[in-house]
């Protein structure tokens, strides 16, 4: 375990992973409930609906509910508008939240109608994660070579990988940030399992719309 990657000393793996099951959990019960027209202020809602149903109370960070094109917002930045969802639309939700005292940490696109440039964009972002996932399981490769080849297959599907407060941190017991507050991305040796969130965000060339997916090493 690299210095950076310490946790405390009755850090509990099976709370680690509740907790991203959970967070999970209460991100795919806000999603199906999203309807056109609906603005930030309904998402937000929802959440706070889906999280009393799973008996979650906090968040470590505050969510990042993206609409339209603040879909192509970094993380930690207003939304670039407060239009309401169209009937061809887009949006992710990103949520980290607190449970038995562990921090989830999960993101994902989703799409309402049928553009299918839309549909696409969202896809790969959960594709490329997948891909990403399987490429450092099978090379284990560090977090800097991760990114860069992250940074190519994004390219090639199409899109620009976007690592503005995009490029993956550490997770853990709260709160990771005792023990590392930086990025995956510049991380210059192989990183463990359940230590680290890998985030994916892309966007369109033609920057009407980006697209999130964010899980877990593991």
């Amino acid at each position: 375990m690299h210095a950076e990657e310490r946790v405390k000393d009755h850090f509990d793996l099976d709370k680690q992973l509740e907790a991203q099951r959970v967070t999970w959990a209460v991100l795919h019960t806000v999603a199906p409930r999203v309807r056109t027209g609906h603005r930030l202020a309904d998402l937000h809602q929802l959440l706070a609906e889906a999280m009393a149903e799973h008996h979650v109370e906090k968040a470590w960070h505050p969510p990042q509910l993206r609409l339209g094109p603040s879909t192509r917002c970094p993380f930690g930045t207003p939304a670039v508008s407060d239009d309401p969802l169209r009937e061809d639309d887009i949006f992710f939700c990103d949520l980290g939240l607190i449970v038995d005292g562990y921090e989830g940490d999960c993101g994902e696109t989703f799409t309402l109608g049928r553009d299918p440039e839309m549909q696409r964009i969202a896809a790969d972002a959960k594709r490329l994660h997948g891909e990403g996932l399987a490429h450092w399981r099978a090379t284990q490769c560090t977090g800097e070579v991760l990114y860069a080849w992250a940074r190519e297959r994004a390219h090639a599907l199409g899109w620009t990988l976007a690592l503005t407060k995009g490029d993956g941190h550490r997770i853990g017991d709260l709160p990771h940030h005792r023990f590392f507050t930086g990025n995956l991305a510049g991380r210059a040796y192989t990183p463990m399992a359940h230590r680290w969130i890998f985030e994916v965000q892309l966007w369109d060339a033609a920057g009407r719309f980006g697209a999130f997916y964010e899980d877990m090493l593991r």
